[in-house]
């Protein structure tokens, strides 16, 4: 039995392959029409509406250099709809979905650098501070693990605490958060055996113990010089975000109840160290209530059991000792030209914005 087209002329079989092509043809030009009108119609993220903006604001002020922010005068702020009329940038109604939108970019200057922030507010987003993120997610609390008020100051305390942060792909434990909105942070984790970790307190001549035992003056120490160094390596991420704030660096005794007494001196700086009492107001064991109190390593999420590392403060009783925290969590006295760990302390801009994130171990709050 012949096929359909064996019983066809040839004339006849031409024009079906003629007519298959064709329809080939055409669904083809179909499918890149398509492509080509979603390509033209695509709407940008609102996370890519900020870079815009920011770019924008670049492009803006490297042409209006008088209005940059400078050391008086820390922060300007550019709108988009100015950005838009200076012909910057397209309006934000071009670029998305989203047609209710407005922004601006704020513009920080920093020890010579400037640094660009935008700000988007749409009906379906808008631009999130970690701040009030982190207000939303932890309550305060009066017992138990948790976010604590104190006077204003709200601090983590507690051995499981959701105060997880990573910024420029490095893992924090987040302090506290002060009156002003700053955010502390410190690592929660540093390597070991990564010996420019490892840094002496001091190693100045003193007259008191005639060796070289170091001062424990924090304010002319060493490690401030290190710490110093140490800032000005890092990078774009972590400088733009990062504010100076006043450390706590006075001296106490070992038996010292009065939490805080370290605070009759203080030092203003973009990096520190943790200050005694911090480490003491971390955990909740009743009887941890000044540093001779072995208990302070319990219930305590400062407690990392891989290194000792160093405090801000100074013994009064001896002027060369300074306070570290142990292997063992407990808080304990050594001469400042001895090597530990320089777990170090910086401060959020309360104006640091959200990626993403929780503050769990497996999902930290993240900064842009």
């Amino acid at each position: 039995m012949k096929s359909f087209l064996e019983n066809l002329d040839d004339e006849s079989k031409k024009r079906i392959k003629i007519f298959g092509v064709a329809v080939v043809v055409f669904i083809l030009l179909i499918i890149v029409i398509a492509i080509i009108v979603a390509i033209v119609n695509r709407k940008t993220s609102y996370e890519e509406m900020e870079d815009i903006m920011a770019k924008a604001a670049y492009k803006y002020y490297e042409d209006n250099k008088g209005q940059l922010p400078t050391e008086e005068v820390k922060t300007t702020v550019v709108s988009a709809q100015t950005l838009v009329e200076k012909e910057y940038m397209k309006p934000i109604s071009k670029y998305t979905k989203d047609e209710s939108c407005s922004g601006n970019v704020v513009v920080t200057y920093k020890d010579g650098e400037y640094f660009y922030q935008p700000f988007l507010t749409c009906n379906g987003f808008v631009t999130s501070l970690l701040i009030d993120k982190l207000k939303k997610d932890n309550q305060v609390v009066a017992s138990g693990d948790g976010l604590y008020d104190e006077a204003g100051v709200l601090r983590f305390r507690g051995e499981y605490v959701n105060n997880y942060l990573k910024l420029d792909g490095f893992l924090y434990r987040i302090i506290k958060i002060d009156s002003d909105n700053k955010v502390y942070i410190t690592p929660d984790f540093l390597d070991d055996n990564d010996e420019s970790i490892y840094l002496i307190w001091d190693n100045r001549y003193n007259t008191e113990s005639d060796t070289y035992s170091g001062i424990n003056d924090y304010s002319l120490s060493r490690i401030k010089k290190s710490l110093n160094s140490l800032y000005d390596n890092f990078g774009t991420t972590v400088k733009s975000n990062t504010v100076k704030f006043s450390t706590c660096i006075g001296k106490r005794g070992f038996d010292d109840q009065n939490n805080g007494v370290e605070c009759n001196v203080f030092d203003d700086s973009y990096i520190s160290l943790i200050p005694t009492y911090e480490y003491i107001k971390a955990s909740l064991a009743p009887a941890c209530s000044s540093p001779s109190s072995k208990e302070c390593a319990n219930y305590n999420y400062l407690h990392n059991e891989d290194y000792s590392w160093w405090t801000a403060t100074g013994s009064s009783e001896n002027t060369d000792d300074i306070y570290y925290v142990s292997l063992n969590g407990e808080i304990d006295k050594e001469r400042g030209d001895t090597s530990k760990v320089a777990r170090f302390v910086l401060a959020l801009k309360p104006d640091a914005v959200l990626r993403s994130g929780n503050g769990t171990k497996k999902s930290p709050y993240e900064i842009r």
